[in-house]
């Protein structure tokens, strides 16, 4: 029994000497970490994303630019953002951030170009007689625009003929069209939206839609809700914003339309999204009674708010009336009475205004933070090319307006109407392509 108990605490012993020796083994030490990640960048600007991985919080960190210290940053989450302005325009910098010991690897921004300031620029008029005029245009390509209005000609006996409400460019020829409405009537038409599938969704001046794809008409039907539609805007043709007069916005989604409630009751005139973020934004401002004007921003099936001017003083700090709304990267862009303005997204600064004009500007567009148009009254057409603004195209000559401009690549397509005389109206077209 003694040996037998010998053993047994032997092994016992061996047993709580390799259990202590395992439980000794020191785990392999883990390495803090610093990471930089361009965001965007523009001329003159970039949006830089600092993460950390196993850095005691708050943290100070330290911006270096070509190895010279930048800024100084209290770290308090493992993930901020960055803001550096007053770059050089097509500039490569390093940056690198440095905690206690811990530094990032260099990384490398590179600012955009100023873009090229040279344009080819034409004008196409429509319209024999009556008060024709174009409210919205699309560009898929330069031999795809179309847009939509209300355009009045005169048939081969010179009988009144119209209105037509929809003109297409396939690259040549403009083809001025007809789309039917509920009862088989060609309304004049006042937003157009196209979408990846090839669906083209065109709404009347009024509480109708009708749907296109491959040049052939597939549907149309009034929308739930009994108001004018101004905006078409969406992600995909099954997931769709519609806004109009009267503070009213409805969702299509799944095939079902939803109402949502907006809290106001101004003319909704604008809509902005991107893929990539879910806030979607809407202004808007009253064309008749008392001055008022609003910003929106919708998320999911909330809507909140945002700026909102209910008298004839300049309002902070969108100035009186917002007239068009556009998002681009991580920017909103805001056209007004009292010029364009900008806000970040990612950061909580204030509202910049990247240009003082009176004009009044009703479509603002671009596709990249150097290469931005804006569109108004007297045909003014303004270009940012990520430094500065310049003057394209104007025409002060007669009475005119511009309602709507879009942009892809490099054909900008703006649209609205000419007074010829008081009876007269000609729809007008303004075709930009941009030169390298």
């Amino acid at each position: 029994m003694k040996i037998v108990l010998f053993v047994c605490t032997v092994l016992f012993s061996s047993f709580l000497l390799l259990s202590c020796k395992k439980d000794s083994i020191t785990p392999p030490e883990v390495q803090p970490k610093l990471k930089l990640e361009i965001l965007d960048a523009s001329c003159t600007e970039v949006w830089i994303k600092l993460s950390t991985e196993n850095i005691t919080l708050p943290a100070d960190v330290e911006l270096l630019k070509d190895s010279i210290p930048v800024e100084t940053i209290i770290l308090a989450a493992a993930d901020t953002i960055l803001y550096v302005d007053s770059l050089l325009p097509g500039h490569s910098y390093n940056f690198r951030a440095i905690a206690e010991t811990y530094n990032s690897i260099n990384f490398q921004v590179n600012t955009l170009n100023a873009s090229s300031n040279n344009f080819t620029i034409n004008e196409w008029k429509f319209g024999e007689y009556g008060n024709s005029v174009l409210n919205d245009v699309v560009v898929l390509d330069e031999n795809n625009i179309w847009a939509v209005g209300e355009i009045y000609m005169l048939d081969s006996l010179g009988q009144q003929d119209g209105p037509y409400n929809l003109i297409h460019w396939n690259g040549s020829i403009w083809e001025i069209k007809r789309v039917f409405f509920p009862n088989h009537t060609p309304y004049p038409a006042k937003a157009i939206s196209v979408f990846d599938d090839g669906q083209i969704w065109i709404s009347s001046s009024g509480d109708k839609i009708a749907i296109l794809k491959d040049d052939v008409q597939i549907n149309q039907f009034y929308i739930p809700w009994s108001f004018s539609i101004n905006k078409i805007w969406g992600q995909s043709s099954n997931d769709i914003y519609v806004a109009g007069n009267g503070g009213n916005i409805v969702h299509y989604q799944n095939g079902q339309w939803s109402k949502m409630e907006s809290g106001t009751d101004v003319d909704l005139n604008s809509i902005a999204g991107s893929y990539n973020r879910n806030d979607i934004w809407i202004s808007g401002f009253n064309t008749t009674g008392s001055h008022h004007s609003i910003l929106l921003r919708v998320n999911n099936s909330d809507v909140f708010k945002e700026w909102e001017s209910q008298n004839l003083v300049e309002t902070e700090p969108y100035g009186l009336n917002i007239y068009s709304v556009f998002e681009l990267g991580n920017l909103l862009f805001a056209a007004s009475n009292e010029g364009v303005f900008r806000k970040d997204l990612l950061l909580s600064s204030p509202v910049k205004r990247i240009i003082a004009d009176p004009t009044r500007k009703n479509g603002i567009s671009g596709n990249a933070l150097n290469n931005i148009f804006t569109a108004g009254n007297n045909s003014l057409i303004l270009h940012y090319d990520g430094i500065s603004w310049q003057s394209i195209y104007s025409n002060y000559q007669k009475t005119s307006v511009l309602y709507s401009i879009n942009t892809k690549n490099k054909i900008t397509a703006s649209v609205g109407t000419i007074v010829q005389d008081v009876v007269y109206h000609q729809a007008q077209i303004i075709i930009i392509k941009q030169n390298q």
